[in-house]
């Protein structure tokens, strides 16, 4: 085993690519997730990042597998000579483990289950797919459930994985094949967008005079990128600087997010309301899949823990979301929005037919802030230029505009306030060429990919931009004051 461990990681991973059809991982797979869990926590004291006794590190699976290094290491642990001392000893259960996975030929796990790790993976796989097929790069995806894998809940990772697997065929076409892992752990997954029915292009641009403006080069993917909370854009990463250049480049996502989390994106796309927009346009060019013909009713959940900025890296916020919260990392000091009677100037959130309203803005910093008012069918009723206000004053639009009235139909409506500290460029709108009832989309070109020298990495030019909601709600006259 331990004299050929490259040779044997070799196998493992070219096996992994025939366990998908069966919806399972590869017994190797959850092998080397336990082994790693198990050295995580009995070896790690002393052969850890910083080793006390030698530089030897476990999680290291490079120096692992050097020279006899796993059969060794599984004798002391045999023997009870490791770990030493006083330290707790291994179960029989673990033991056996280990012992499966050395094996099984010491199976490749990463140093860190981090996003870095899944950059290199994905990176590796798209250089291999560029040298067999460069055309291919443009329509493939990756998903991922690194986040699930730690060391104190390896088997997190085993469920997750099962039920993603069975939640992705719910959600693509009829016969497409399940997503194939890259990486030895089975965290990583590749799909092609042609193959799972999620290619199709279904939206057109619309001017700000209403004309169409041509198509719009946006997927059935790209929308839940645009819902998705937590992409992330790496700081000082040459990785990802290669993975943008490489792959997304030629992918031309509308945002720059190398990979989603599969269980994320399972659960989000056979949801509702999600999953019926996204029902509404698969219709005219196949049959939908069955988790989004029947999708599940949406519920309260807890709050989900989004990225904030740090050192290593900058959110990518889901502005554009339709159906999930604000995330605004970055947000105008002081700024307060509402709502107020056009007649009578008090603070009001419910509206009747004909009324008119007075939507009011201001922060402590110089604003400039962009408004889309999105009535109860989820269309845009009015949308502005981006606007400039000074520091501290207050800015007023009187809606609806000129001699119009509010509509008819009752209601939850919402404005939609993108503001930034700095100019930044207006939204494109996008609306649905193909479906029964249109939902239309606002996509702001944040993060959009600049050529840089050789590379082509995301811009921070429109970094800054946020979004605040105001909700009203159009009742019956009658209902106005309960």
């Amino acid at each position: 085993m331990t004299a050929r461990p490259a040779l044997a990681s070799f196998l493992a991973v070219v096996l992994l690519a025939a366990f998908p059809v069966a919806g399972r991982a590869a017994p190797s797979a959850d092998l080397a997730v336990r082994a790693r869990a198990i050295l995580a926590e009995h070896c790690t004291a002393c052969h850890g990042e910083k080793p006390d006794r030698t530089t030897f590190a476990v999680l290291d699976h490079e120096q692992m597998v050097k020279t006899d290094r796993p059969a060794l290491a599984l004798e002391l642990i045999e023997s009870g000579s490791m770990p030493p001392g006083q330290h707790e000893k291994l179960s029989d259960e673990e033991i056996n483990i280990l012992r499966k996975w050395v094996a099984a030929g010491a199976v490749a796990y990463p140093r860190q289950y981090d996003d870095e790790f899944a950059y290199r993976t994905i990176l590796a796989d798209i250089e291999t797919l560029t040298k067999a097929n460069a055309a291919s790069v443009s329509a493939v995806r990756y998903l991922s459930l690194h986040h699930l894998a730690t060391e104190k809940t390896w088997d997190a990772l085993s469920r997750g994985r099962e039920d993603f697997l069975k939640g992705f065929r719910q959600v693509v076409k009829e016969g497409a094949p399940l997503p194939i892992p890259v990486d030895a752990t089975e965290t990583i997954f590749r799909f092609d967008l042609r193959e799972a029915g999620w290619h199709h292009k279904p939206f057109k641009k619309i001017a700000l005079n209403g004309d169409i403006n041509g198509p719009a080069d946006g997927n059935l993917f790209d929308l839940a990128l645009l819902e998705y909370p937590f992409g992330v854009l790496p700081r000082g990463s040459a990785t990802f600087d290669d993975l943008s250049t490489k792959f997304l480049k030629p992918a031309g996502q509308v945002r720059p997010i190398p990979f989603i989390r599969g269980d994320w994106f399972v659960n989000a796309v056979a949801t509702k309301p999600f999953a019926e927009e996204l029902g509404d346009l698969i219709l005219p060019f196949q049959a939908i899949p069955p988790g989004i013909l029947k999708p599940r009713p949406q519920v309260e959940a807890s709050p989900l823990k989004l990225p904030v900025a740090s050192a290593t890296a900058v959110p990518i916020p889901a502005i554009d979301s339709l159906y999930g919260p604000d995330h605004s990392p970055v947000v105008p000091r002081g700024l307060v929005i509402g709502t107020f009677d056009f007649s009578f100037d008090r603070p009001r959130v419910k509206f009747s037919p004909g009324d008119k309203l007075r939507l009011r803005l201001k922060a402590d910093d110089k604003l400039f802030y962009e408004m889309m008012w999105i009535d109860s069918d989820a269309k845009i009723a009015t949308f502005t230029f981006v606007e400039k206000n000074e520091a501290g004053k207050t800015a007023e639009l009187i809606l609806p505009e000129k001699d119009d009235v509010l509509g008819v139909v009752l209601g939850k409506e919402k404005f939609l306030l993108f503001v930034s500290t700095r100019e930044f460029t207006l939204c494109e709108r996008w609306r649905p060429t193909v479906a029964n009832k249109p939902i239309e989309r606002t996509v702001h070109p944040i993060f959009k990919l600049e050529k840089k020298g050789e590379l082509w990495l995301p811009s921070l030019a429109d970094a800054g931009v946020a979004r605040v909601t105001a909700s009203i709600e159009i009742v019956a006259r009658a209902d106005k004051k309960k």
